[in-house]
């Protein structure tokens, strides 16, 4: 079986971005904080974060399979964040492609057990003289590319910029197309660069 390969450009790949945040900015959905899945959503979720001067959190995770498919999704232990105070609020979830929606769901669920709010959390803020920690109270998911699969889907996107389905005469095996981003080709950077150096 051949899986058809879709080889997306650097100016398409930053058109979808920019369409991204703008679907997120219409929205009536508006993030305290973004977190976005490493490595796909590294370049959405920055996008989204500076553009929307939000606070970030980067959240590991790998769901890569072996074969066809992948049984599990892995999330770091530890995330990353800067700010003084934990993530709270309302709390975008970026990555740059789903499928089944597995590794949105364990991201969620990592989100909420994190940093969640507890009484001997906020018993120790109330003695240091702090407010009271609300913890993430709501997670929406956006996404550049939803990919509708026959497979069961248990997070769907709240935000997507294209649907990637089979296209019965360019997929006769049934697979859906692989996205083959420009940040995932070798020297694409010096490609994009002149001789002088200049983007």
């Amino acid at each position: 079986m051949r899986r058809r390969v879709m080889h997306v450009g650097w100016l398409d790949y930053l058109e979808l971005n920019e369409r991204l945040l703008q679907m997120v900015m219409e929205s009536s959905f508006k993030p305290d904080f973004v977190a976005y899945i490493t490595r796909g959503g590294d370049i959405p979720g920055v996008w989204i974060s500076q553009r929307m001067k939000l606070p970030y959190v980067v959240i590991g995770a790998a769901h890569w399979p072996h074969g066809v498919k992948a049984a599990d999704v892995t999330i770091a232990y530890h995330c990353l964040y800067v700010t003084k105070e934990p993530p709270s609020g309302r709390m975008l979830i970026v990555d740059d492609l789903t499928d089944t929606g597995l590794t949105l769901q364990a991201a969620t669920a990592y989100l909420f057990k994190k940093f969640r709010k507890g009484f001997w959390r906020n018993l120790w803020r109330r003695v240091r003289g702090r407010k009271p920690y609300r913890g993430i109270t709501e997670v929406k998911t956006a996404v550049l590319w939803r990919k509708d699969v026959e497979e069961p889907i248990v997070v769907a996107p709240d935000i997507f910029v294209e649907a990637i389905g089979i296209d019965d005469e360019r997929d006769p095996d049934g697979l859906i197309p692989w996205i083959r981003q420009p940040i995932e080709r070798p020297g694409i950077y010096l490609e994009s660069c002149d001789v002088t150096g200049e983007v």
